[in-house]
């Protein structure tokens, strides 16, 4: 019963920052070609807030320093997990998140002067500052995994697995952004 007004309670504090239009959900249509994405500016990409989650996807993407574009890539990743993050990147946001306030402070300033082509929020729970965040950065595309409320912030879904793990919702997403 708790996880039902957790999800309820999730719902209406979202809804309500639509209505008073403190989250964009403007998503714009896409085109996808067949060479895949090609970033014009950046690619932002928000890595699990929880730490079960944050190991699987940081050993799935563990190459993605080889990947196209890799220098124009901006990860966030939770300030807990700075030191199970083994891979560089030129721009690692760390952000503090504290699930009992359901705050998330990060460096806002970095995020509103940069235009990213690709958000991709890697998170399988839903988490009401992340879909703050992700509503209100402009960006051509927004990817992230299916769940209930992932249509008002992704024009890009992924499933997970019928068993509930993400491996193959992450493969897909590499997948899209194509490899050297």
């Amino acid at each position: 019963m708790t996880v039902n007004f957790k999800l309820f309670k999730l719902c209406t504090r979202i809804y309500y920052n639509f209505l008073l239009g403190k989250i964009n959900n403007s998503i714009p249509k896409l085109n996808i070609n067949i060479s895949g994405i090609e970033l014009e500016d950046r690619l932002l990409i928000i890595f699990p807030l929880d730490e079960e989650s944050f190991r699987v996807a940081a050993y799935s993407f563990r190459k993605l320093i080889e990947y196209n574009n890799s220098d124009k890539y901006t990860l966030l990743i939770n300030e807990d997990f700075k030191n199970l993050f083994y891979f560089s990147s030129p721009q690692i946001i760390y952000a503090k998140f504290n699930n009992k306030k359901q705050s998330l402070i990060y460096n806002k300033e970095y995020l509103n002067n940069h235009n990213f082509d690709l958000v991709i929020n890697l998170n399988v729970n839903e988490y009401f500052q992340i879909y703050k965040l992700i509503g209100n950065i402009n960006s051509k595309y927004k990817v992230g995994i299916q769940s209930l409320l992932s249509n008002k912030f992704y024009n890009i879904q992924y499933k997970v697995d019928s068993n509930g793990t993400t491996e193959s919702a992450y493969q897909n997403i590499k997948l899209l952004l194509g490899r050297k």
